[in-house]
């Protein structure tokens, strides 16, 4: 099954590898960057895992923005040949690490193959120290959010009623699985007024999926409308933390622990992902 990280040693003892996850949406506005960082701070602070959010987004990278990080450095540091990405990582008050994503840097659109297979290899070497890499992607369906979708074990899809997201949320699965062969996608449906609605849009969503494309999806939960978001989102601070109580940190925290269930159960290490596949598309969509 996409999705599970985790294998069984000869021994019977149980080891679990990094468990990567890729956060898309056909659209922006949807909540793609707030679940990333809720989901990636309440796995850490709810379920003890040792977490590292990774900004995928090098033209509009704001995750450090929801949590009141002022990162150090940036991915477009790497292109100076003068940083490791280790030195990227930002240690939060939120529990996670964070390599945070650059805006629009220059630099990240010149940089060399030697400066992307140098930034692939370390990244591979870095995720192998996290229990979950939680990856935000570039909004829409461009070509870097659908690499590290196709690279990730799990691809999660936020999808709103929106008509827009409905529609966008199709073309980036379909594209997924025509063109990367991808089979498995985790569905969240966010802003709803209830669970009900979440899994009525999902079901709608599936059956259109069903119709045309041979994918599977799977609900992995919806996120209720709430004020204490926006009002998080305002003071800079993860609703997960801020409003623990609220319906809609109750709903993330119920995502995230599904996402937890997933890195625990055992898993044929012959079919997991390569972690240095993921890595090298990280950093030539980082660094492109």
């Amino acid at each position: 099954m996409d999705g599970v990280r985790g294998m069984t040693t000869g021994g019977g003892e149980m080891s679990f590898n990094t468990l990567t996850v890729a956060v898309v949406s056909g659209k922006g506005g949807v909540g793609k960057t707030t679940l990333s960082v809720n989901l990636a701070i309440e796995a850490a602070w709810g379920f003890g895992r040792k977490v590292l959010l990774f900004d995928g987004d090098s033209g509009l990278a704001n995750a450090h923005i929801l949590m009141g990080v002022k990162p150090s450095r940036t991915l477009a540091e790497l292109t100076t040949g003068e940083v490791a990405m280790a030195d990227l990582v930002e240690h939060t008050p939120w529990k996670i690490d964070m390599v945070a994503g650059s805006n629009g840097a220059h630099e990240l659109l010149t940089a060399d193959e030697q400066h992307r297979r140098r930034a692939a290899d370390q990244l591979g070497d870095l995720m192998g120290d996290y229990e979950l890499v939680v990856i935000d992607c570039p909004a829409g369906a461009d070509d870097t959010a659908l690499h590290y979708a196709h690279s990730a074990e799990v691809a999660l899809v936020v999808l709103t009623g929106e008509p827009t997201s409905f529609l966008d949320a199709y073309s980036t699965v379909k594209e997924l699985n025509l063109t990367y062969k991808r089979q498995c996608f985790d569905l969240v449906v966010n802003g709803v007024a209830s669970e009900a609605e979440g899994k009525q849009l999902f079901a709608r969503f599936q059956s259109v999926v069903s119709r045309f494309l041979q994918a599977e999806l799977r609900y992995l939960g919806a996120v209720r409308r709430d004020t204490a978001v926006n009002e998080a989102i305002r003071r800079c601070v993860p609703v997960v933390r801020h409003a623990p109580a609220s319906s809609a940190a109750r709903d993330l925290a119920a995502v995230a622990g599904r996402l937890v269930r997933y890195a625990q159960r055992p898993r044929n290490p012959a079919d997991l992902p390569d972690r240095g596949e993921l890595a090298a598309e990280l950093a030539a969509g980082g660094l492109a």
